[in-house]
């Protein structure tokens, strides 16, 4: 009877120990998911083009650079050289120096953050998608004046439903993490550019959209640029089509 008292004590023990390497194991696994730095920021180049090319890094082991191609830091963001991220918001730190870019959207292309030192939106765009030679226009100088090119949902109460300008309404799911609703300026603007090509012969069509159009947006009216006011609030909004006819 003594003997299998010990042998179920030496069980227990044994129980209890591997109880407690698992819940460390668990909880060691969850803090390093839980520290761990979002792809979104991570995985690109995120560029904007003025005066001079920027561009601004955020590592996956946490280091953080705001730089301009000449090799100059973009106004004082040397003074920070790492950050964290949570609930879509950057602390970016340097010694005892803090300052926060919060994030009001982002996608494979884009990234639209609100910088707390410069109290302003500024908008970056995905290096790779600037250069592509399928990117008609010209990404990151449009990115630098605030303009992104987006899916638009749906436009209702005071709200733009926004998805990246590739959605495919298919294909939901895949993109379920871009989908935003946008704040927008009380006295945002809707406008139309339409060409059509008429076997070489171009013309186009500049419209701002009344009432009963704008009651289409997102069905009618889709592929749009859309323009970020320096708070991170959409105040233009230009819907863009091209028809072409040929024989």
């Amino acid at each position: 009877m003594e003997n299998n008292k010990k042998k179920l004590l030496k069980i227990a023990a044994l129980l209890a120990f591997v109880g407690l390497s698992v819940v460390f194991i668990v909880a060691v696994v969850l803090g390093i998911s839980a520290d761990r730095n979002p792809e979104f920021l991570t995985e690109k180049s995120w560029i904007r083009v003025g005066n001079c090319e920027e561009h601004i890094r955020f590592d996956e082991e946490g280091e953080f650079a705001y730089w301009c191609s000449c090799g100059s830091p973009v106004d004082d963001y040397d003074l920070y050289d790492s950050y964290s991220y949570r609930d879509n918001l950057i602390t970016m730190k340097g010694g005892e120096d803090k300052t926060t870019a919060r994030v009001i959207y982002y996608d494979e292309s884009y990234l639209c953050l609100y910088l707390e030192a410069e109290d302003e939106c500024r908008v970056f765009v995905d290096e790779s998608y600037a250069n592509a030679d399928y990117a008609e226009h010209e990404p990151a100088t449009f990115a630098n004046e605030g303009w992104a090119e987006l899916h638009i949902l749906g436009y209702n109460d005071g709200k733009l439903k926004v998805a990246p300008v590739n959605y495919d309404g298919d294909a939901k799911k895949e993109f379920e993490e871009y989908i935003r609703d946008l704040s927008v300026t009380a006295d945002i603007e809707f406008y139309s550019v339409e060409s059509v090509d008429d076997n070489g012969d171009i013309t186009t069509e500049h419209i701002k959209l009344n009432e009963e159009q704008i009651s289409h947006i997102g069905e009618y009216y889709t592929g749009a640029f859309v323009n970020f006011d320096t708070e991170g609030n959409i105040r233009y909004v230009v819907f863009y089509g091209k028809t072409i006819i040929q024989g």
